[in-house]
């Protein structure tokens, strides 16, 4: 009997003080534009009527839409796996892989269809709560601004209000992070009580796909994440921040960043 990796992963994070979450990719389309990747999913290559605008030619249109009741199930089927297979501390539900998540035109019109989404999540997480004897907590990532999270069917305000979620990461979608979140806004929406993270992508560029952009350093990730933990945020969210080819080319300072770039104390007083 080989044990899942997973399993011991989680052992092995648990054994260092650590909590596990799962990371849910809500709409995956990276590989969109080859139908026969591994990495696509039998459901999504076997029903393009339940995808957001299959007539495009583009990752975007190519999203399956959660204003079909199939592919709320679809979903709620992946997470109640997790929960039940795996020792989970809780899980992400990361919107921003990848929108749009409804057909165009509709996002604000059928942004109860994320909401009932995230509503039946939480129960599932309760309930997985109550087997494991501690709590399940549920993330989400929603775009960094919250007009735009609106815009694509997000009512954080809701959620909030009817504790659906535990944590809330607001970030841009891709390279051009936006280093000025409206993070004082965020703050004023979420409440003290509810732990809020500003993310940063690895790349520092004027807008997606310019040539002229370049991996983020040290001295960048501590000056805007030092500005965003002085205007409310809890914590920085690192996206494609790895270790290896995607995370910075200097290990040195991607090995500090790890380190200091999480509280004000230490980010602060480093040179940015």
């Amino acid at each position: 009997n080989v044990e899942n990796p997973f399993t011991t992963r989680i052992k092995y994070a648990r054994s260092k003080g650590c909590k596990v979450f799962a990371g849910m990719r809500m709409n995956d389309v990276h590989w969109a534009d080859d139908p026969d990747f591994l990495m696509n999913s039998d459901f999504w290559r076997e029903h393009p009527e339940l995808r957001c605008a299959s007539y495009r030619d583009d990752w975007s249109g190519q999203a399956l839409d959660y204003s079909r009741p199939e592919v709320r199930n679809h979903y709620l089927a992946l997470v109640h796996e997790y929960l039940e297979r795996f020792d989970f501390d809780g899980i992400e539900l990361d919107w921003m892989r990848t929108p749009p998540h409804l057909r165009p035109g509709f996002e604000v019109s059928q942004k109860d269809c994320i909401t009932d989404f995230i509503r039946e999540t939480r129960k599932i997480a309760d309930e997985s709560a109550g087997k494991r004897k501690h709590d399940v907590k549920i993330f989400v990532r929603v775009p960094s601004r919250p007009e735009d999270a609106l815009r694509n069917g997000f009512d954080v305000p809701l959620w909030i209000r009817e504790k659906l979620i535990d944590h809330l990461t607001v970030s841009n979608y891709f390279a051009a992070t936006d280093f000025d979140p409206p993070v004082e806004l965020w703050r004023m929406i979420v409440g003290n009580d509810l732990p809020l993270s500003v993310g940063l992508d690895i790349n520092c560029m004027q807008h997606p796909g310019v040539k002229a952009g370049f991996r983020n350093t040290a001295e960048i990730v501590f000056g805007f994440t030092s500005s965003f933990l002085y205007r409310g945020a809890n914590s920085i969210y690192l996206f494609n921040h790895m270790d290896g080819r995607s995370a910075m080319y200097d290990k040195k300072q991607f090995e500090n960043v790890l380190k200091l770039a999480g509280s004000r104390e230490t980010a602060e007083i480093q040179r940015r």
